[in-house]
């Protein structure tokens, strides 16, 4: 069975200057809270940066959420770095305008190296 997390990045609030920008994970609240056992409590995160676990791993054993940039050697186009969409009720990456791969179809090979969030070039050089 699938654990169901959430992960959003943490903004400004009066109580917890300190955490702005870091990533929070947990259970989501709401579309701006996710609750996160490690910080003890309900985190206000910017509701565009929320993004759910898939469940699976990279190769290295990094865990895979939507919004992730991931690396993979695709058979007929080589090396590809594509993101992390939820489409049509499973996770996949936006190979291309017609076609998205399942993400449990490569994660085995795969490698997160980013996200749209904070490694929005990965993705832009690439024209995607």
């Amino acid at each position: 069975m699938r654990e169901i997390k959430f992960r959003g990045k943490h903004i400004h609030a009066f109580l917890e200057p300190h955490n702005t920008g870091i990533w929070v994970y947990g259970y989501l609240c709401n579309d701006h809270y996710i609750n996160s056992e490690e910080l003890m409590g309900e985190m206000l995160v910017d509701k565009d940066s929320v993004g759910q676990y898939t469940g699976l791993k990279d190769k290295n054993g990094v865990e895979i959420y939507e919004g992730d940039i991931l690396e993979y050697m695709a058979i007929a186009d080589g090396k590809q770095t594509d993101k992390v969409i939820f489409d049509r009720g499973t996770f996949v990456v936006d190979y291309a305008e017609d076609y998205k791969q399942p993400v449990n179809e490569i994660n085995h090979c795969a490698k997160v190296i980013g996200n749209i969030y904070d490694n929005s070039e990965l993705i832009e050089k690439e024209g995607k």
